[in-house]
């Protein structure tokens, strides 16, 4: 059995005990992801996409734009992890659009989309213009999830310690 499973229905056991449930009350555990999801595109542009703690299976889509002037390639890195920086997360792949029409920075739109099941994470990212469609899906297998629950917890402490200097960093990079 996977330790975050046996922790999370130990959990749940305790908490329905102490809410005074009897032995026949059903209890209904839910998968969530353990670390939130985060994207870098564009070598700025860094993100949370789906929060942990999320049920799932659960999927979000957000719009991004180029980041440079007749920018006509776009790099999207996963990471899992609770640090505004990217350098501080557990990196889980990346994805690359190519043929991205050169026009002005902030022009050219496209759409990246995670998908979270039991199975994993799979992402994508499409960009349409006119008659054009390219579409670049990635699942990341065999490393979602894979820290340990010692750094988990350990990440999202830091999460939470480091906020005010994270909030500090994000001002610096944003100037």
């Amino acid at each position: 059995m996977n330790p975050d499973e046996a922790l999370a229905k130990g959990a749940a056991v305790l908490a329905a005990q102490l809410a005074g449930a009897d032995h026949k009350t059903k209890v209904i555990l839910h998968d969530a992801t353990p670390l939130s999801v985060r994207i870098l595109v564009n070598e700025g542009q860094f993100k949370p996409m789906i929060s942990h703690g999320t049920r799932i299976p659960t999927s979000f889509t957000d719009q991004f734009s180029t980041y440079f002037n007749s920018q006509t390639t776009v790099s999207i890195y996963v990471f899992e992890g609770e640090q505004p920086m990217a350098e501080d997360n557990n990196p889980l792949g990346k994805s690359k659009i190519e043929g991205v029409r050169p026009a002005p920075r902030g022009t050219e739109v496209f759409d990246v989309t995670f998908c979270i099941d039991r199975e994993g994470v799979t992402f994508s990212a499409l960009y349409k213009k006119g008659d054009v469609r390219i579409e670049n899906a990635v699942k990341v297998e065999g490393r979602f999830g894979t820290v340990s629950l010692e750094e988990k917890q350990r990440m999202i402490e830091a999460s939470f310690m480091l906020k005010e200097v994270d909030r500090e960093e994000d001002e610096r990079v944003a100037a």
